[in-house]
C-alpha cells in the first residue's frame, strides 16, 4: 500500500507516473511503425461526420478515439491520486502480545516497556487508547496518547488503539497483557499459641 506523507511525495509520485505513461507511449510508437492511418473511402464527401453511425469512415475514426490514449483523461485520473490515498486510514502496528506475572508480593504488575504504538503516517491528528477486561481506564479523547508505563491488574486486559488522521480516517489494531500469579501462598496473620487443659473427671 502507497503511502502519501506530504506534498513532495505527491510531487515525486506525478513525476515518475508520468515518465512511465510517455516511456509506455514510446514503446508503443516503436513497435506500431506503420501507424493508424484512415482511408477517406471514394465518393465519400467531406467533411466526414464523426458521429454518423452510418459513414463507414466515422465509425473506424470513433472506434481508434476510443482505444487512444488521452493525455488529457490520463492526467485528470492522475490528479485524483492524492485523493484515493487520502480515503485510506494510517497504517499503524500494535505491540505484540504480552504475558508476564505479578511484582513480588503484589497483584498487580508495572510494566514499562513494550506498550506504544507505531504508526507510520504524520498527518495524523489524534492518538488514543482504551483499555478493557482486568484493567479499564481510557486516554483522553484527543492529543497524542501513548501509554509508556502502566500499572496492570491480574487477568487479560486488552489493549486498543485508535488513530485518526487530518482526513477522518480512522485506523484501530488492539493487543493484549495478561498477567498471572505466581506468588507463593504467605500466612499474613498467625493465630497465637493456645493452652487448655482436660476437664475434671
Amino acid at each position: 500500500m502507497v503511502m502519501v506523507n506530504n506534498s513532495s511525495d505527491i510531487i515525486v509520485i506525478k513525476v515518475i507516473v508520468l515518465a512511465l505513461f510517455f516511456f509506455t507511449v514510446a514503446l508503443e510508437s516503436r513497435s506500431n511503425a506503420k501507424g493508424i492511418s484512415i482511408v477517406h473511402p471514394v465518393n465519400t464527401p467531406f467533411p466526414i461526420n464523426l458521429n454518423d453511425s452510418e459513414n463507414p469512415a466515422g465509425r473506424q475514426i470513433e472506434k481508434e478515439n476510443q482505444n487512444s490514449f488521452s493525455l488529457n483523461r490520463f492526467i485528470s485520473d492522475l490528479s485524483t491520486l492524492p485523493y484515493l490515498m487520502a480515503q485510506e486510514g494510517a497504517e499503524i502496528i500494535c505491540p505484540p502480545d504480552i504475558s508476564t506475572y505479578t511484582d513480588i508480593n503484589s497483584c498487580t504488575s508495572y510494566i514499562t516497556d513494550g506498550l506504544n504504538l507505531t504508526y507510520s503516517r504524520n498527518n495524523a491528528a489524534a492518538v488514543t487508547w482504551k483499555m478493557e477486561g482486568a484493567t479499564e481506564d481510557r486516554s483522553p479523547p484527543a492529543g497524542f496518547n501513548m501509554i509508556n508505563d502502566y500499572t496492570f491488574n491480574e487477568g487479560t486486559t486488552i489493549i486498543t488503539y485508535t488513530v485518526t488522521d487530518l482526513q477522518q480516517n480512522i485506523s484501530t489494531c488492539s493487543f493484549t497483557i495478561t498477567i498471572s500469579d505466581n506468588q507463593v501462598p504467605r500466612f499474613i496473620n498467625l493465630p497465637e499459641n493456645i493452652t487448655t487443659g482436660t476437664e475434671p473427671g
